[in-house]
């Protein structure tokens, strides 16, 4: 009989945020296909799309023909995801209220970061930005009773920013959390050092105080512990693929942006596609057969293909031994 394991899949929906987005189809709609390609295969449902809607937003709001155009792409694309058995959640850039539009390439200049974080917000940018979120992905996929939640750069603190809007949206479900880890720049800025050591858990005020009878759960992302030759032969290994021109599918550029920290000895990752080589499956897979339990965070934007190629691989090796739930509803204590 094969053994049940959790596998949560959750992927970051956006363009690069910097002074060149990088084009709605190689960002986007091609990687993401090939994604949701993959998981049909695979009979993978329950995946999570955290969709920059903050970007949806200021697209929808441009009379732009080629803006227009890239936005209903994105709208048929988000509906395929909903038919396929998969969620779409919001997912907040609020520095898209500073974006500038480049018609000449059909891209965006967001080297602005003032309002990168949501608490750099004042009052009315905050409402809007949230109340927007939740209208335009209404808009497309339909009402929903509840949401999920994953902040832009991961800065999802303080929560008190948050809370207001989380109880009046029923946003129950917060995916932000990477343990251990912590970035302090001018405008990025988060502390999960002090995370409880808990795959799943409940919070009411602060998302790394535990609380039982909170009313939000967090999902943390996982982390994948790596030795020190893996590293470096990963580090080579990447290189050989640049020189092959196997690359990723996104083309723009990020900002510039402080380092995300890892508090321990800098012996692991997070848990994420993108990362994923020939070099460094064995410690996903390992880590795996350990733990009931393993949540990716990925881009589409940085994708190649031989990621997708590892996925499979990934896949195919966990379904021979296991049986997979990888719906997140499921995976919650009492929420069965």
């Amino acid at each position: 009989m094969l053994s049940k394991k959790k596998l949560l899949l959750t992927f970051d929906y956006e363009l690069f945020l910097g002074s060149r987005s990088g084009s709605v189809d190689n960002c986007i709609i091609i990687p993401t296909k090939k994604v949701l390609e993959i998981l049909k295969l695979y009979k993978i449902t329950g995946a999570i799309f955290f969709v920059d809607t903050t970007y949806l937003i200021t697209l929808k709001n441009n009379d732009n023909k080629n803006c227009q155009d890239d936005f209903e792409k994105i709208e048929k694309q988000i509906k395929d995801m909903k038919d396929a058995g998969h969620y779409v959640f919001p997912h907040l850039h609020p520095h898209w209220l500073d974006a500038k539009y480049l018609p000449e390439i059909n891209q965006w200049d967001l080297s602005d970061t003032k309002k990168y974080s949501f608490s750099a917000l004042n009052k009315d940018e905050k409402r809007y930005s949230f109340s927007q979120s939740i209208k335009v992905l209404e808009d497309i996929i339909g009402h929903q009773n509840e949401w999920g939640y994953r902040a832009g750069g991961w800065c999802i603190q303080p929560f008190s920013d948050f809370k207001s809007f989380f109880k009046e949206y029923n946003v129950l479900y917060e995916f932000s959390v990477l343990k251990g880890y912590s970035c302090i720049s001018d405008f990025q800025n988060f502390n999960f050092v002090k995370a409880p050591e808990k795959k799943i858990y409940k919070f009411n005020d602060d998302v790394l105080i535990e609380d039982n009878n909170g009313m939000f759960t967090e999902i943390p992302i996982s982390n994948i512990k790596r030795s020190l030759s893996t590293k470096i032969l990963n580090s080579i290994f990447i290189k050989f693929l640049y020189k092959k021109g196997i690359t990723n599918y996104g083309d723009g550029l990020s900002t510039t942006s402080a380092s995300v920290k890892e508090s321990k000895s800098g012996n692991s990752e997070m848990a994420s596609i993108e990362l994923l080589t020939v070099i460094n499956i064995t410690d996903y897979i390992r880590k795996f057969e350990k733990m009931d339990f393993l949540h990716f965070i990925s881009h589409p934007k940085m994708l190649n293909p031989h990621n997708l190629t590892c996925l499979e691989v990934f896949l195919k090796k966990v379904l021979s031994k296991h049986k997979l739930s990888t719906d997140f509803k499921e995976m919650i204590p009492n929420n069965d």
